[in-house]
């Protein structure tokens, strides 16, 4: 039973969803291996759909959708384990490499506290992650209302961290701070991979 830090337990067993690609079978399917150091942040779609409607149709037998989990206020629920790859991005990259939220769009102050404390759990199990939103994965306007507060989403997630007193690397920012860091990450790996060499 895992419990985030809004008291909220994650349902792992109302709904098991059939669509995905199995850890093992990415590769084959989407070209590069199954990873989890991002989040894909989704919204429902039009106001007024329920946590349990949504939850339903991203776990029918014989869909083309899914996600890893559904999140509003007071709920969250795992549809497809994060080890395999959920079909949420429309795009092979997205899939493969991250772990997509599927969140309510009416996006509550309750909401996104949810979804703060889902992606600080995610961090903990899995490492720092980078955040996206679906519209960056391919043409649509989802995530909504989401899409303007990744930012103020990503220092929540950090101030969220910062008290569980162990040591995590920050949510990074930005897309494209991101790329910096690994970049630096890079030539600072090659830098002693050269040094090792020489000793």
């Amino acid at each position: 039973m895992t419990t985030l830090k809004t008291g909220t337990v994650i349902d792992e067993t109302t709904w098991n969803s059939p669509n995905f690609t199995p850890k093992a079978s990415v590769p084959a399917v989407f070209g590069r291996p199954r990873t989890t150091s991002r989040v894909t942040i989704h919204h429902w779609g039009v106001d007024g759909q329920s946590f349990n409607n949504v939850s339903n149709y991203l776990s029918r037998s014989g869909g083309n959708t899914s996600a890893h989990f559904v999140v509003e206020a007071g709920r969250v629920a795992c549809l497809v384990s994060p080890e395999n790859a959920a079909w949420h991005s429309g795009s092979a990259e997205g899939n493969a490499t991250s772990i997509g939220i599927e969140c309510r769009p009416e996006m509550s102050e309750g909401d996104i506290n949810e979804l703060v404390a889902l992606i600080e759990w995610l961090e903990d199990v899995y490492g720092p992650q980078e955040v996206w939103l679906h519209r960056e994965w391919s043409a649509t306007a989802c995530p909504g209302r989401y899409a303007n507060m990744r930012d103020e989403i990503v220092r929540r997630v950090n101030a969220l961290q910062a008290t569980s007193g162990q040591a995590h690397a920050p949510a990074p920012a930005t897309v494209d701070r991101v790329a910096a860091i690994r970049a630096e990450l890079a030539e600072i790996r090659a830098s002693a991979t050269a040094i090792e060499g020489q000793l």
